[in-house]
């Protein structure tokens, strides 16, 4: 009778744990928008980025694709793209900037720039396939044109980590 019993119990068991697992399957469906499973990424630190996408090379041209600006949107991040020098001095003046996404090229020449904005912003450069032998230790992270966008915001978020840790501790 006790075997009886306990092969009851396992059984009502696993038909409700089954039950469960589908529900969470639907609901995963339905949050992620059918989204194939993969690691989505949902910031836990949520910044504000400018995405400076001057020049002509093609990092430039892939900055100003409009595919990265949604992905850091939908990871929860507020986005500007900007074109040029000034409006870059405009994205940086007007709002509390943490992070500039920038052509590796081009992140040489904003160095001085983004340093003197009161957040004091940081600087991602973006190397293409083509530089491998660049200096990158002035930076705090460089990301590599042929990362996926994963490996952007993982960045961006280990970024955004230090930044929150570093004021909680200021303002201690």
């Amino acid at each position: 009778m006790r075997k009886v019993f306990t092969a009851a119990v396992l059984l009502g068991v696993f038909s409700a744990g089954h039950a469960g697992l589908i529900a969470c399957g639907d609901k995963f469906f339905l949050v992620g928008r059918g989204e194939g499973f993969s690691r989505a990424y949902a910031s836990l630190h949520p910044g504000n980025i400018v995405i400076y996408a001057a020049g002509g090379s093609p990092t430039s041209k892939a900055l100003a694709d409009g595919r990265l600006q949604t992905h850091f949107t939908r990871a929860g991040h507020h986005v500007t793209v900007v074109r040029d020098t000034a409006a870059l001095a405009i994205a940086l003046e007007s709002a509390s900037v943490d992070v500039v996404v920038a052509d590796f090229a081009e992140a040489l020449g904003l160095i001085s720039r983004v340093d003197a904005v009161a957040s004091k912003p940081t600087l991602l450069p973006v190397q293409g396939d083509q530089s491998k032998g660049e200096v990158q230790h002035q930076f705090a992270a460089t990301l590599k044109s042929s990362d996926k966008v994963n490996g952007f915001l993982a960045k961006i978020e280990g970024v955004m980590k230090k930044r929150s840790a570093t004021s909680t501790r200021a303002r201690a």
